[in-house]
């Protein structure tokens, strides 16, 4: 369900869902799958092929930093950019698992680090037809491209002390505790 998540993300369209930053790329660029078929299709072979494209991508780009891919990388990537991470962030600090625009930034360091960095509105009080919030919330993954990452579940950590109300301050919007234990 994940890499069907992920080939949706990457699905070309006007507002792209996955952005880059790469060493050579500083200003995020959308990232969308050049095979991918007609809007709305998630046939398995679609979502293989978005999978697959995009592991060939992320190989050549850290070759290019003369780094190597450590194994599952590809797979651990493409399980963060998903709902899923979102929805165990709701459940865990018992917010609405509602995030209008969701983002996810793929950053590759010039060590050969690889991160996916999640932000979105949030909000206490969802309304329909909400495009926007008073508050953002980021979260970040741990370097996907390490030995010690390699054999572990990542998933993303809360960006904190960034002057983000949500995140600062969760009592001014009526929560309990917002950070993973």
């Amino acid at each position: 369900e994940r890499k069907r998540d992920f080939a949706r993300t990457v699905a070309p369209k006007l507002d792209s869902g996955l952005l880059v930053v790469t060493p050579s790329a500083s200003d995020p660029t959308a990232w969308s799958s050049a095979k991918h078929g007609s809007t709305g299709d998630m046939s398995k072979e679609v979502v293989d092929a978005a999978f697959e494209e995009f592991s060939v991508w992320l190989k050549a780009e850290l070759t290019k930093l003369k780094k190597s891919a450590t194994e599952g990388l590809c797979e651990r990537v493409v399980d963060l950019v998903s709902v899923t991470e979102g929805f165990k962030f709701a459940t865990e600090n018992q917010v609405p698992p509602f995030f209008p625009q969701i983002k996810f930034i793929l950053v590759l360091g010039s060590e050969g680090q690889v991160r996916v960095i999640w932000t979105a509105y949030i909000t206490n009080d969802p309304k329909p037809n909400m495009s926007c919030t008073p508050y953002i919330l980021k979260l970040v993954s741990d370097d996907l491209n390490s030995e010690t990452v390699a054999g572990e579940d990542p998933g993303l950590q809360e960006l904190t002390g960034l002057g983000l109300p949500a995140c600062d301050h969760p009592e001014r919007m009526g929560w309990g505790r917002t950070t993973r234990p």
